[in-house]
């Protein structure tokens, strides 16, 4: 880990850009990232929250 690590993220979302697509643009570049996991696609029943254990 970097010495100069703060814990906090910078934010880098283009939030003009963002703002200015469609619903329609902003889905088909969702459909397009292989990253991308849709909630359609899954099966939402074996989901489960998971909440981040607090490291002692």
């Amino acid at each position: 880990m970097n010495k100069n690590y703060t814990g906090k993220m910078r934010n880098r979302t283009n939030l003009k850009r963002l703002d200015s697509l469609t619903d329609e643009e902003i889905e088909q570049a969702a459909r397009s990232d292989t990253d991308t996991l849709l909630l359609e696609e899954c099966d939402m029943a074996s989901l489960e929250v998971q909440q981040r254990q607090k490291e002692v």
